[in-house]
Order: structure tokens, then sequence, then C-alpha cells
């Protein structure tokens, strides 16, 4: 599960009355961090008892065992500097689930870049190489199953977007790279979904969970595990243990139980 890239990855470790602190540093790039909170069984909680983002003490949920650091909630701009410090027992560790981090150096700008009924347009880069689409869903950019035509005599790549409206507000963006470390970015590109907000029921005696009609969705286990995703208008929940999971559907953030 990828949902941060930082740069110039570090891990330093001191102890202090029992408690050790997990460090990375580097340049924020649009993605939140997740971490794996394993339980102490000495103290009686949760391994990480406090997390700061450039110095500044930050609210998560960290009585958990796996959480979301959002730094997009930070107004932090594209290539800035991050620091995120997580304090935790000396006695266990949190895991850093999406620690591919590469080195930024600096950032391109893809423009012009446009959206117009259903229709994505943007102009090549001789720089960059490899264009995707990327969708903010569920706190996260995640990448768009489209095809991209060649450029055409003018230079503009384009695609044609699919089924991937949630309701709502829908942000896209066109994204690349050059191969060497360098991203590069569009402006957000808006487009506004038609359908009703999705809604789910459990239906317990079956073991099923039913939405009100179909959506894209993912489930995550208590350790940050992706379990199951898809697009459908139910989940099959037979297979699974018992416990508390994370279910990500439409445009929505859900904590479900299954007995």
């Amino acid at each position: 599960m990828k949902h941060l890239i930082l740069s110039l990855f570090i891990i330093s470790g001191f102890i202090n009355f029992a408690f050790a602190n997990l460090t990375v540093e580097g340049n924020y790039q649009g993605k939140n961090l997740y971490v794996q909170n394993p339980y102490n069984d000495a103290t009686e909680t949760y391994c990480v008892t406090e997390v700061f983002v450039n110095d500044q003490s930050l609210s998560a949920n960290i009585n958990s065992g796996a959480f979301e650091i959002k730094l997009n909630e930070l107004g932090l701009e594209i290539g800035a500097p991050v620091k995120v410090q997580i304090i935790h027992s000396e006695g266990c560790k949190p895991k850093i689930l999406n620690n591919d981090l590469t080195h930024v150096n600096r950032t391109i700008r893809i423009e012009p870049a446009s959206l117009k009924n259903g229709q994505f347009r943007w102009k090549d880069n001789p720089e960059l190489r490899s264009y995707r689409i990327e969708q903010y869903r569920w706190n996260k950019w995640i990448e768009v199953d489209v095809v991209i035509s060649n450029p055409d005599d003018e230079g503009y790549y384009s695609a044609t977007l699919n089924d991937d409206l949630h309701s709502g507000t829908n942000t896209f963006r066109i994204a690349a790279d050059n191969g060497n470390g360098v991203r590069a970015f569009s402006n957000n590109l808006i487009a506004q979904g038609s359908a009703e907000a999705v809604t789910y029921e459990m239906l317990k005696s079956e073991r099923l969970l039913q939405f009100s009609s179909e959506t894209q969705y993912e489930l995550y286990n208590e350790l940050g595990e992706r379990v199951l995703t898809g697009k459908s208008i139910q989940i099959d929940l037979a297979g699974l243990s018992s416990g508390d999971y994370y279910l990500n559907f439409d445009n929505y953030n859900s904590k479900i139980k299954v007995k």
C-alpha cells in the first residue's frame, strides 16, 4: 500500500526513559504516511505514544493497530521539506508501511492540462515519460485505469475518463516522472459525479456487506494490510477472521466489525 513519497529516508533510534524515536525526513509528494502500530503487552497499550510533523505535535488516532498520518491536511506544498517523528515505547517498534522513498531534487509542472466533458488533455514535456492519471480518493492518490493516446501533431496527449467518478466532487491530476527521481504533476482537474452517495448495510446472517449501488472498494485489517479490493455491489466476508476492518468505498471511509 503506497500512499506517501518522501526522500532521504532516515531512521534513527534512541532510548530515553523507555521511549524511542522513529524519524523520516524528506520532501512532501502529496501522499500520506501509513503506520503499523503493534500492541505492547508490557505496557498494555499500543506502541506509538505521539507523532510530530516538523516538530509540531500532530493529532492522530494512534490507539489502533494501524493509523494514518494525514500530511495532506497540513497545507504542505509539493516538494516542501517534511520531518516526521514517531515516538514509541522501547519494547516494541512501529513500521512505516509505505517506505519506498526516493530522493526528489525538484518537481516539474505538467501544463497546460485540462479535463472537459470526460476528456483529459495535456501538453507533452520532453523531460518526462510514463504519464499516468491519478484520482484523489480515500485520502490518497490512486492511479486510474485509462488508455492514453499518442501525442497529436501539436504535442498533446489525451485520455477518456471511464466510469471512475464517485459521488460528489472528483479530483484528478496528470502525473509522470523522468526516471531519475524527478516527479511531475499537473494542476488538480475537477469533475462532478452525478450518482447518489453510496451507502451500505451488513447482512450478518450471510456475512455479506451490501452496497446501495455498485462501487469501488478496499478493505484493510487492523495491521493496515489490504485484504479485499474490487468493484461490486456487495462484499463476501465469509473468508475473513473476526475483528475490526477499515472500509473504503465510493468517496467514504468507515470502520466495520466482522463477527
